[in-house]
């Protein structure tokens, strides 16, 4: 009899102690609630005496009261203390809606707390037992008691899961709230699209430089332009300004911006993403996309980050761009170093191909469903550029990954500055654009690089800019197999060498 009498009590004072843990974790969410109210993280705690009366509320206010200290716990406390007229607040219960930090932990023992009752776990920061737990530690000279809410029955899960609502929602605002004030800051236009940043997650493009983006360019018109920008040791004097061709993005010159940033002679690098590539903005009319508006925008970019005799080091259809930027920049460019990048597109099934491309989740599944019809040019959607065959296995080993030219384009609504450069170099190629462009003739070694650029000067003398063309060839750099190959990259085409040859040169 004793033993069931001794059962039935103790399931009896269980059942009175959870429901004694009701009202004030109801208290406490209250004060939360408070705190959400105010623009405060949602975190509400209260103090109970040893009678089980509520003696202390506080909710979050470090924001209003300019207060670090001034979390729910640490009100309430206070709240509590002056209310018995002691710091020590033994036999007290502490609620909260969070696990407690390890600040309110310190304390809360230092009170002499009896016990400590919190409704979610705080894996990040939780200072009682998610990631440290103080009050487990034996030398102290007292020890509280720890409840988590789990632990308390069905009912507790209620609070739990108010609790943890409420912080989600919370910070599920503040996040709809940021993202409204960066797309405040960089409007999209309606007859534009912008690619998500998930297309270009885990492609790992460690370039040494910092992201940034402008839609302050009167050319724009509200577009929003991506670059790189990179600074090399203090007391450099060039200014770079490193263009990607057709198809490409600034990630094409991953190390090449590190090569450059490590040379004495540079001062500041920039590598932007024209309008309609990479991150920047992507109209969708292929009418846009003229070359006389992506050079103004060239021109507006480097009087905005002031580049001063910068050298434009321009691959295939980037070249002609930053040729024609010089020519508007009144004297900001001191010369444009040519790099190769293959043949032009000058056919339609050429622009079928890219198209094609630009339609498919990654560069490599189209280069393989190509290289599987067994011969190049079977048909318009899969001519090969150039009338070869590119090698899947080849762009795989390359220092960007195959993703990396597919991933600005994740659907057919991105690809109009695509194909409509495929038209620019068509026209480039037959002449009609670029007029008076003269390659320097190759030369080899560094006198060869200066006979060059003051050969094109001269040949350039009637020119606004008189900006001199420099050929990779004039820095003794023979052109290697992948400069045939539409696909490569500018850290295909050079080598580290070659790169400090020409900063040194133009460090002079």
């Amino acid at each position: 009899m004793r033993s069931c009498e001794g059962r039935t009590g103790k399931l009896l004072s269980l059942m009175d102690d959870r429901l004694s843990h009701s009202i004030p974790m109801q208290a406490a969410l209250e004060q939360a609630r408070l705190a959400a109210a105010a623009g405060e993280v949602p975190i509400g705690a209260v103090v109970c005496d040893a009678q089980g009366r509520i003696i202390g509320r506080g909710h979050n206010a470090p924001i209003a009261n300019h207060d670090p200290t001034a979390h729910a716990e640490i009100q309430a406390l206070r709240q509590a203390a002056a209310c018995l007229g002691n710091y020590r607040l033994d036999g007290c219960r502490v609620y909260i809606t969070l696990e407690p930090c390890t600040m309110c932990a310190g304390a809360m023992l230092h009170a002499r707390v009896a016990q400590v009752i919190y409704a979610v776990p705080e894996p990040r920061t939780g200072a009682a037992g998610s990631v440290i737990d103080p009050f487990a530690v034996a030398q102290l000279n007292h020890q509280t008691r720890v409840l988590p809410a789990a632990g308390l029955g069905p009912e507790a899960e209620t609070w739990a899961q108010a609790c943890a609502g409420l912080l989600q929602g919370f910070f599920r605002d503040k996040r709809k709230q940021a993202l409204c004030l960066h797309q405040a800051s960089h409007p999209l236009r309606q007859d534009a699209l912008r690619t998500p940043d998930g297309c270009f997650a885990g492609l790992a493009l460690a370039a040494p430089a910092e992201s940034r983006y402008t839609s302050s360019l009167p050319a724009l018109a509200g577009l929003r332009l991506h670059y790189l920008e990179a600074h090399g040791p203090s007391g450099g004097t060039v200014d770079w300004l490193l263009l990607h061709g057709h198809p490409g993005w600034s990630a094409g010159f991953t190390k090449v911006l590190g090569w450059l940033q490590a040379q004495p002679s540079t001062r500041r690098i920039l590598v932007p993403d024209l309008v309609g590539f990479g991150r920047s903005d992507k109209p969708k009319k292929t009418a846009f996309h003229h070359p006389a508006l992506h050079a103004r925008i060239l021109v507006e970019l480097l009087a905005e980050r002031d580049l001063q005799r910068a050298v434009v080091l321009g691959q295939g259809i980037g070249a002609e761009l930053g040729l024609d930027a010089a020519r508007r920049a009144s004297g900001r460019v001191r010369a444009l170093w040519r790099l190769p990048q293959g043949a032009p597109w000058p056919s339609p099934e050429q622009a079928a191909f890219l198209k094609d491309l630009a339609a498919r989740p990654l560069l490599v599944t189209a280069l393989r469903a190509q290289d599987a019809s067994g011969r190049a040019g079977t048909g318009p959607r899969h001519a090969s550029p150039g009338g070869r065959q590119p090698d899947p296995a080849g762009v795989t080993k390359r220092a960007l990954p195959p993703q990396a030219l597919a991933a600005p384009w994740p659907d057919k609504g991105h690809q109009a500055a695509f194909v409509a450069m495929a038209a620019w170099a068509r026209v480039a190629s037959s002449g009609s654009a670029g007029a008076g462009v003269a390659q320097a003739a190759p030369e080899s070694g560094m006198g060869g690089s200066a006979a060059a650029i003051a050969q094109t000067h001269e040949e350039h003398e009637a020119d606004a800019s008189g900006c001199p063309i420099v050929d990779p060839a004039a820095f003794g750099v023979t052109a290697s197999a992948a400069a045939s190959d539409p696909w490569a990259q500018p850290d295909d085409l050079l080598a580290a060498s070659d790169v400090a040859r020409a900063a040194a040169y133009f460090g002079h």
